[in-house]
């Protein structure tokens, strides 16, 4: 009875301390839990910046598309526009009774008309112009908004795959 009595006291210390053993690991399951979820809540983040620093590009690159378009229309512009005055000089300095544009009778009446008419279609022109100028500015400044942000967001590819690798580590463990 003594050496039963002996034995199942070494069992029961034997199982208190596999119970304490099983309390700390209860605890540290439930860290490990904790930890997981953070870095999961991390590695949410750190898709969302990757997501936004592709829109950034792909904004950015619309913008540099726009300023090209808008870049080759104002040289188109300006060209037009120095034809018109081009004309407008001949239309100006003509004497005689033929009109140097079209060749047709020129009458006082007439040259102000076609004088009126060209120097309002340069002003349209000029008009576009200066807003296609303005507009190019515009989106010089977005454009260079964007690549700061997107210089800030550089490295949430590096930060996703120290996360990824985090929480890979963490399930391991648990």
């Amino acid at each position: 009875i003594g050496v039963e009595r002996a034995k199942l006291e070494e069992e029961r210390r034997s199982l208190l301390t596999e119970e304490e053993e099983i309390g700390n690991q209860s605890t540290g399951i439930a860290e490990l839990t904790v930890e997981i979820e953070k870095a999961a809540h991390s590695l949410h983040a750190a898709e969302e910046k990757i997501t936004r620093r592709t829109a950034l590009e792909n904004e950015r690159s619309a913008g540099r598309e726009r300023q090209a378009a808008l870049k080759v229309e104002n040289e188109s512009l300006k060209s037009e526009m120095n034809q018109l005055k081009e004309r407008i000089e001949a239309l100006k300095s003509a004497e005689g009774a033929v009109c140097p544009l079209c060749g047709q009778a020129l009458s006082a009446e007439h040259r102000l008309s076609t004088l009126q008419q060209l120097e309002e279609e340069g002003r349209q022109k000029g008009d576009r112009y200066r807003a296609n100028q303005k507009v190019t500015a515009d989106l010089a400044s977005q454009i260079a908004g964007h690549e700061a942000q997107i210089a800030e967001l550089a490295s949430a590819e590096n930060e996703r795959v120290r996360i990824t690798g985090g929480i890979s580590q963490l399930t391991e463990r648990l």
